[in-house]
């Protein structure tokens, strides 16, 4: 499910043209903070809904605004969880 859920984004930004983004996270507490893996010793922090418990790991896509070059600006943000409580 995971698989046909990427290849669906990634078509969807080479068929828009769109910068985007996706990143694996986890989910850290209750309160919807988390953080996201990028390889380096250090992570970068991000905002999960409400619906996302402690532990659960969530791919997220991100779709850039194309009319700027803003980290945080983008028209579409689409998180799935992958796994539950790990």
């Amino acid at each position: 499910m995971a698989k046909i859920i990427i290849g669906a984004l990634l078509a969807l930004t080479i068929w828009t043209g769109y910068r985007s983004e996706i990143c694996i996270g986890r989910v850290l507490d209750n309160d919807g903070n988390g953080k996201e893996y990028n390889g380096e010793s250090y992570y970068n922090y991000i905002a999960y809904p409400d619906k996302y418990g402690e532990n659960d790991i969530i791919l997220t896509y991100f779709l850039k605004n194309p009319l700027n070059n803003y980290e945080d600006d983008y028209i579409i943000r689409i998180d799935k969880r992958l796994l539950k409580n790990v």
